[in-house]
């Protein structure tokens, strides 16, 4: 299943499995490239939270892991 959602992001952040947060942006043009303090950490997965206001203005909150090889 394909779902298609228009919107504007306005805050991404991602946390360890730890629930520290690694990293934060309000760039909507943000590339995360999974290093946290400099380094990258291979065989992590990190969970995932996306704020953004949709076309009819209410806020969402899109959740999920991604995992860095």
């Amino acid at each position: 299943d394909k779902c298609k959602f228009v919107g504007l992001m306005k805050k991404n952040k991602y946390f360890d499995r730890w629930g520290k947060l690694v990293f934060e942006s309000k760039d909507i043009n943000f590339k995360w490239d999974g290093k946290v303090n400099g380094k990258i950490h291979p065989n992590q997965i990190f969970a995932y939270r996306l704020y953004v206001m949709g076309m009819d203005t209410k806020r969402y909150v899109f959740k999920g892991t991604i995992t860095v090889l």
